[in-house]
C-alpha cells in the first residue's frame, strides 16, 4: 500500500474512534475545546464521574452521566451508573428502564445485572432478582458481588444450605470481600451448622 491509501486508511480509522466532545463534557471534565475524545475516552469520563458519584456528588454525576449520553445515547455504562442514581434517589422504574438499557447496549457486564436484581429486590420481588443475579453469574462466574447478591436472594427465599455453597466460593475467590464470612456464618447459624 502506497503512503497515499495508508494515509487515508488512517484518516478513516481516526474519524471512526474519535468524536468531538461538547462543551459541557468539557467543562465537567478539563478537556480542551475543540479536541476529540476517543470512544474509549467517554468511558474514562463516566468513570471519573462515577468517583464522584460514590463520594455523594449526585448532582455532579447525574450532569455528567446525562452530558455523555447526549454524546453517545447508547453508551452502556453511563446508562448503568444513570440507572444506580436513579435507584438512589427513589426512582426504581427508572432506574429499571436504564439498566436494562445498559444491558442492552453490553450484554457482557456482570455488575449491571447484579444492579438490576439489587433495585428488584429494592421493590420487594423476590423472583425477578434471582433471575438477574443468575445471568449475572453466568456472565462473570467469578464476579463477588454477584455471587454475594445471589446468596443473600436465596437466604430470603429460604434455600440457606444453597447460599452457604456459594458464600464458600465467594470465600474462596476473595477474602478480601469484608461481609462474606459475616454473611456464611449467619447462615451457617440459621441451620445449625457450627462444626466448620
Amino acid at each position: 500500500m502506497n503512503r497515499k491509501l495508508r494515509r487515508q486508511e488512517a484518516k478513516k480509522q481516526k474519524q471512526t474512534t474519535q468524536r468531538p466532545v461538547s462543551a459541557s463534557v468539557r467543562q465537567s471534565t478539563n478537556v480542551a475545546v475543540g479536541s476529540t475524545v476517543p470512544t474509549g475516552g467517554l468511558d474514562q469520563i463516566v468513570e471519573a464521574a462515577l468517583v464522584r458519584h460514590k463520594a455523594g456528588d449526585l448532582a455532579h454525576a447525574n450532569k455528567t452521566y446525562r452530558q455523555v449520553l447526549q454524546q453517545s445515547p447508547r453508551h452502556a455504562l453511563a446508562l448503568h451508573y444513570l440507572g444506580l442514581l436513579a435507584q438512589q434517589t427513589g426512582h426504581a422504574k427508572d432506574a429499571i428502564n436504564l439498566i436494562q438499557k445498559s444491558i442492552k447496549e453490553d450484554p457482557t457486564d456482570p455488575r449491571a445485572y447484579n444492579h438490576l436484581g439489587q433495585v428488584y429486590m429494592s421493590m420487594g420481588d423476590t423472583v425477578k432478582p434471582l433471575a438477574c443475579f443468575k445471568r449475572a453469574i453466568e456472565v462473570g462466574p467469578s464476579h463477588v458481588d454477584s455471587l454475594n447478591s445471589y446468596a443473600n436472594a436465596l437466604v430470603n427465599k429460604g434455600d440457606v444450605h444453597d447460599a452457604i455453597e456459594i458464600y464458600r466460593k465467594v470465600a474462596k475467590l476473595d477474602s478480601k470481600v469484608s461481609h462474606s464470612p459475616f454473611n456464611l456464618a449467619k447462615a451457617l447459624k440459621t441451620v445449625r451448622e457450627f462444626d466448620e
